[in-house]
């Protein structure tokens, strides 16, 4: 409903309902505030006393006051659940808008370094991986050898697999499981086993590294 109706139908209200009940809407300041004081002038016969043409006029006015008032109703709830849909349609897009504008924070690069994994010598540690000295055990033989060590890390666990699972392939070494905290390879005699913890907030990378010469 515009503007220009709703002004129609409260115009057409007001008309009838002042036909009948002689009221008069007068508006006032008072104290800074405006105020909307409602009188009502008395006829010299009541209409409910009035001859019955009288009184079937005065109902059908009636009549009329409460169809144009429930229109009146209707329209506004009309116009306010589409005013509702609209502004919802509007923040919705709005959010929307904003979410994708957020820049997700960049993930650092891994960095290969020079450096191998203690007892290997093709295994390649990650910048930010720093040797544990109480975290590592060596065993030689003439038959072979097992060779455990540990790594503090700051770098993201999932992604450090993924690197391992992605370049150990490409130097030989087959997959042979691959866990949610742990991943394990396989190579002619050689095998490793890499494993991911959490120990007193600190992230530990472990490899277990095991060879035979015969």
């Amino acid at each position: 409903m515009t503007l220009a109706d709703r002004q129609f139908l409260t115009t057409s209200i007001h008309t009838e309902m002042s036909a009948i009940f002689k009221i008069t809407f007068e508006f006032t300041d008072e104290a800074g505030k405006n105020v909307c004081n409602v009188k009502t002038r008395s006829k010299e016969s009541s209409w409910l006393a009035a001859p019955a043409s009288s009184a079937t006029n005065a109902r059908n006015k009636m009549k009329k006051i409460l169809l144009l008032s429930s229109l009146f109703l209707i329209f506004s709830c009309s116009e306010l659940q589409k005013w509702q849909k609209k502004v919802t349609t509007i923040f919705k897009e709005k959010s929307k808008k904003e979410g994708l504008n957020k820049e997700e924070p960049k993930k650092a690069d891994l960095i290969v370094t020079e450096e191998f994994v203690s007892g290997s010598e093709d295994i390649p540690l990650l910048a930010g991986m720093q040797k544990i000295s109480d975290g590592s055990l060596g065993f030689d033989s003439t038959v072979g050898s097992i060779i455990s060590s540990s790594y503090s890390s700051n770098l993201d666990h999932n992604e450090v697999k993924i690197f391992y699972l992605k370049t150990l392939p490409k130097m030989g070494w087959g997959v042979v499981r691959n866990s949610i905290d742990s991943a394990k390879f396989r190579r002619d005699k050689e095998d490793l086993e890499i494993e991911f913890a959490e120990e007193n907030g600190v992230k530990l990378v472990r490899f277990f590294y095991s060879s035979l010469t015969e």
